[in-house]
């Protein structure tokens, strides 16, 4: 049973002593009140622990005699401080105030007496943070050198929302970077640009630990992690819809996995955007026969086509690169091509069942090849 009488018990024996209660200022900081999200431990990660202190050394106190807790009740008026819980000299452990009890919360704490100064009363509350109470109000009693009764109190600072706020925004961060851990565990680092990639995305990891461990970046710089880590995350999953080859003189190619209706703009930005690169331009035999190899070895139907960057959109017969405007040298024509059917095929083609290139239709279902610089 918490003992509300405490306070009314010292104002009537001070009265039948002739002696006035008064409260005095203290001149040190004996006297804290911490209101903090629990850390230790990851079934404890939402507690809420509050922690009332007393150096009674540093106050005119020369005996404590309670110490009390107060706050609002979870779901109760914001603005009503209640006693929530207490220790005191006349009972051996720490109370909890009539309506609580220990599944919803936890108590610990001790009077100093003796050479002992400190008193001390913990409270953590068993809930998630958002459903509890974050302002208190710590009150000690006591019994100065001349006799008097003394009270002094405490209340918390004011910034528990934010320190809630950035314990919650640690979680999240922490479970975003382990999931973006967990996904390039998966991926396959098979040349040196998914490489250099994930070197970068644990650099970054590294640099958000060390911002949420010193608690010194603003929510803002922490939100736009969160979208950064977002964006990282599409990119890998990105990279994952194509095939790369092994460099070849300075070059890495690589492949979309899917056929699907070709838009030369869209394809070339899909190039740059999973790899820096853009739709391949393939200068020399050397280079044509690399990646004819290199689609074959991904077991594909010796039917399929292929596009590159070539085309002659700008002007019919001039086949130009798509990214470098640059006229093209190497042109592997297949029998009777280019042709132009029905004067709509403008777009350069790679048939690996022959190895030849054909003029197509620009909009026609298909793969594309694209390169980057290795």
């Amino acid at each position: 049973m918490f003992p509300l009488t405490v306070h009314f018990l010292l104002v009537l024996a001070v009265a039948c002593s002739g002696r006035h209660l008064v409260s005095r200022p203290v001149s040190a900081v004996p006297f804290k009140l911490d209101v903090l999200p629990d850390s230790e431990g990851q079934d404890k990660k939402h507690y809420l622990t509050i922690t009332c202190k007393l150096d009674a050394s540093l106050t005119s106190m020369e005996k404590v005699t309670a110490l009390t807790l107060y706050g609002p009740r979870p779901y109760g008026a914001v603005d009503r401080m209640d006693p929530l819980a207490s220790v005191d000299l006349w009972t051996p452990q720490p109370q909890l105030s009539d309506g609580l009890d220990e599944s919803h919360v936890e108590v610990l704490g001790k009077l100093g007496s003796g050479n002992d100064s400190q008193s001390w009363l913990i409270f953590s509350w068993k809930s998630p943070m958002n459903s509890v109470p974050k302002h208190y109000k710590c009150v000690a009693n006591g019994l100065a050198t001349d006799g008097q009764a003394v009270s002094i109190s405490t209340t918390s600072d004011g910034d528990t929302d934010s320190k809630i706020g950035m314990r919650n925004l640690q979680i999240i961060t922490q479970q975003i970077t382990n999931e973006v851990i967990n996904l390039t565990s998966q991926v396959k680092a098979t040349d040196q640009i998914l490489t250099s990639k994930v070197r970068a995305l644990q650099e970054s990891v590294d640099a958000v630990r060390e911002i949420t461990n010193a608690q010194n970046s603003s929510l803002q710089q922490l939100q736009d992690g969160v979208f950064y880590w977002t964006e990282q995350w599409k990119l890998v999953s990105l990279m994952n819809n194509f095939d790369f080859s092994k460099p070849l003189s300075g070059k890495t190619y690589f492949v979309s996995k899917t056929a699907a209706p070709f838009d030369i703009q869209a394809a070339n930005a899909l190039c740059a955007a999973a790899s820096g690169g853009h739709l391949a331009e393939i200068e020399t035999k050397d280079q044509n026969d690399f990646v004819v190899n290199f689609v074959k070895s991904k077991n594909v139907d010796s039917a399929n086509i292929y596009f590159l960057g070539g085309n002659d959109i700008e002007e019919e017969g001039v086949w130009r690169h798509y990214h470098s405007k640059k006229p093209i040298s190497f042109l592997n024509w297949g029998e009777h091509e280019p042709n132009n059917s029905a004067g709509a095929e403008h777009c350069l083609e790679l048939r690996v069942s022959n190895n030849k290139y054909n003029d197509k239709r620009c909009n026609s279902v298909a793969k594309f090849i694209c390169e980057s610089p290795a």
